[in-house]
């Protein structure tokens, strides 16, 4: 992808920052517990003073579109009208919106929520009344909370943890690779962009439900699975999900020292467009964490402002980032990529290879 930016598209230079790094930037804090809930999958990591802690990764294989698919399953039990059909990239998205204006974690509310809903439509104005008990609203937002609301493709890669490679470190071509989706800081014409790279698969190691709930505190218990269909033969992985507190719970609990965790459940930041975005979300989560934090522990969250939406943190801390003085040896250039390579990427990254 760097060659392609550098050489191909003729950007000025490049730099490459882990995603939850610059979520932190982008939450204004030094350290932090970063919760990313995607549509398709979660993201938790601790970053302490700007480092990513790799025994505290963990990607769940769940996310926004989990409840989606709760929420459209629902509605065609109680709506006999409703006729949406999910397969259809139309409906999908009709039903997204729905699911945005109706899903909320907000208990002090009571009745029936009567929403009028905008949908997005290729040729023409849709808006539709939906009358729905506010019980049912919230009950579509606890797919993350209960494993038995998601049905996942697949009994495999539902839970993964990050593994070191083993490797050298010069072999940067090594199976090994990071879990972290990064966010590519791109510069042309001395103006800085933000763009997306995909996330990658990590070798990894995977931890059962069970034997978390004995201890949290612990490294996981795993059995060695078979070989994966991708090649990658010393993968394991769970077969059974892990709800969003617990691998909260379990990522902070991974910190070296009691320092280290208590920072992080202070500043916990929840970012992506999965979860963060309904009312109450939040509120929801630090209760269902004080049940299994000991008192002695402080749950805070960082809260997210209206100025700047919970899934766009991770491009602020980005555009942070590149702009300090400090961090201006980390951008990559052409000349640099032509004359060094790959090995660069090693050389100039702002995270353990």
């Amino acid at each position: 992808m760097v060659e392609i930016l550098l050489l191909d598209l003729g950007f000025y230079a490049v730099f490459v920052v882990l995603e939850n790094v610059a979520s932190m930037f982008g939450a204004a804090v030094t350290s932090a517990c970063v919760v990313d809930v995607g549509a398709e999958k979660t993201m938790l990591s601790c970053v302490d003073e700007g480092i990513s802690l790799p025994d505290t990764r963990i990607l769940l294989h769940y996310g926004g579109d989990d409840i989606t698919r709760l929420s459209n399953w629902f509605l065609h039990q109680k709506l006999r009208a409703f006729n949406l059909n999910i397969t259809n990239s139309v409906d999908w998205f009709k039903m997204d919106a729905i699911k945005k204006a109706l899903c909320h974690f907000d208990y002090g509310l009571s009745g029936c929520n009567d929403l009028f809903v905008d949908l997005p439509s290729p040729d023409r104005e849709e808006t539709v009344q939906i009358k729905l008990p506010h019980d049912f609203c919230r009950l579509t937002g606890l797919t993350l909370f209960f494993d038995g609301l998601i049905a996942p493709s697949s009994a495999e890669q539902v839970v993964e943890f990050y593994s070191p490679y083993e490797g050298s470190c010069e072999d940067i071509y090594g199976g090994g690779r990071n879990l972290n989706r990064k966010v590519v800081m791109v510069k042309k014409n001395d103006k800085t962009e933000v763009r997306d790279r995909p996330a990658l698969v990590e070798t990894s190691t995977a931890v059962s439900q069970d034997s978390m709930e004995n201890s949290l505190a612990e490294p996981p218990t795993t059995d060695k699975a078979a070989p994966a269909s991708d090649g990658l033969d010393n993968v394991e992985r769970a077969t059974k999900l892990m709800e969003l507190h617990r691998a909260i719970v379990w990522s902070i609990s991974r910190c070296a020292t009691e320092e280290q965790q208590r920072r992080m459940w202070k500043n916990i930041v929840v970012v992506g467009g999965g979860y963060a975005l309904f009312s109450g979300a939040l509120e929801f989560l630090k209760k269902k964490l004080e049940e299994l934090v000991p008192p002695s522990y402080e749950v805070e969250f960082v809260p997210n402002t209206r100025e700047l939406p919970a899934d766009l943190y991770a491009y602020k801390g980005a555009s942070v980032i590149a702009a300090l003085e400090t961090a201006q040896y980390l951008w990559i250039t052409k000349e640099e990529w032509q004359r060094n390579g790959v090995k660069v990427l090693r050389e100039k990254s702002s995270f353990g290879w």
